[in-house]
């Protein structure tokens, strides 16, 4: 290894380093490599950060489903026979939507029972 790609080996290994850094606080993160010193070399420009996406697994939609149908058929908003049909259907809804949070979730479950019901 000539001491110019050991130079620039090193220089890749600081930039991963860097950019693991700026993930890890969730800043915008292409204005902070393009920032750092060594960020300039070539392999600093082939790293990008991917933001994870988050959203609710299955069983838990599942579960909020089940609630809110429980819910509403003690409301009387779904009469007790449908109840299995409605759940269904709403679980099949949440889990197009894919919802980021239980919030959300909730908002999602309660507007496809109306819809449903």
């Amino acid at each position: 290894m000539s001491k110019d790609t050991k130079k620039k080996a090193k220089a890749a290994v600081k930039t991963t380093k860097a950019v693991k850094k700026v993930a890890k606080k969730k800043v915008a993160p292409k204005a902070q490599v393009k920032k750092s010193a060594v960020a300039k070399k070539s392999s600093a420009k082939k790293v990008t950060v991917k933001k994870k996406v988050t959203t609710l697994k299955k069983k838990s939609l599942k579960k909020l489903a089940k609630k809110a149908t429980k819910k509403a058929v003690k409301k009387g908003t779904v009469a007790k026979k449908s109840a299995a049909k409605v759940l269904k259907k709403v679980t099949k809804v949440a889990l197009k939507k894919k919802p980021a949070n239980k919030k959300s979730a909730k908002k999602v479950v309660a507007s496809a029972i109306k819809k449903v019901a």
